[in-house]
């Protein structure tokens, strides 16, 4: 009753939390601990506010959710919805949750774009580099999961680098890069990622050899300027 009542989306239809994996796997756990009290206690358990939050945003229920408002929106005639806990004899076991029709627009999705996600550790084994033009996409080994994918190279230092043979591409060379992962919602529910996109390459790796870019001189600095700043934010 609590999942499907709960708003997690905003207006403009896009969700109010960004999920991580850490969520993700907290919410099995907390479900999986749900599982056993189930089997020792009450029917009348109270569940905690926590795993009902993590529930409600996970990606599938937000699109179930969608696509059931969705329908109920193209019934002029529903003003609102009512959910009620039964017993086993069908008589109200508790009170009452109700979602009135001005507020479906916070359940429905207005596209199945999520927010991308930005990876400043990411690390790839460069199979095959496009130089010359950049509408054609870079092939790689991703190291998170060790997946083939194509993605973009937009760090125009980097690729002037390589084509004046300042950087020379060696079978198995790898980059040490921050990493934009373009992502969307299935029809299912589960969240895809649709598009790489390179913007700093950070340093090259080959073997034992490292070499650290300019741009990824100027990048580091930039982290280690906003550390410093956001401690004495903490401590000033």
């Amino acid at each position: 009753m609590q999942v499907l009542t709960r708003p997690t989306l905003s207006v403009g239809g896009q969700p109010l939390v960004d999920r991580t994996r850490a969520d993700d796997e907290k919410m099995q756990r907390e479900i999986a601990l749900l599982r056993r009290e189930l089997k020792l206690k009450e029917p009348a358990l109270t569940i905690n506010r926590e795993p009902i939050q993590l529930l409600a945003s996970w990606p599938r229920f937000c699109k179930a959710k969608s696509n059931f408002y969705e329908a109920l929106r193209g019934y002029p005639k529903v003003t609102k919805i009512t959910l009620r806990e039964l017993n086993e004899n069908n008589h109200s076991r508790s009170g009452s949750l109700e979602v009135k029709r001005e507020q479906f627009d916070y359940f429905i999705l207005r596209s199945d774009d999520l927010p991308p996600v930005k990876d400043n550790k990411a690390t790839i084994e460069i199979i095959s580099p496009v130089l010359k033009d950049s509408r054609y996409r870079w092939k790689g080994i991703y190291n998170k999961g060790g997946e083939t994918i194509d993605f973009y190279m937009q760090d125009e230092d980097f690729k002037k680098q390589m084509f004046d043979e300042k950087i020379s591409f060696t079978s198995g060379m790898c980059i040490d890069c921050v990493l934009e992962i373009e992502r969307k919602l299935s029809e299912l529910g589960e969240t895809i990622n649709v598009s790489y996109t390179v913007t700093t390459v950070i340093r090259t790796r080959f073997d034992k050899m490292e070499i650290v870019t300019p741009q990824g001189k100027r990048h580091l600095r930039k982290l280690e300027a906003e550390k410093k700043q956001l401690t004495l934010d903490l401590f000033g």
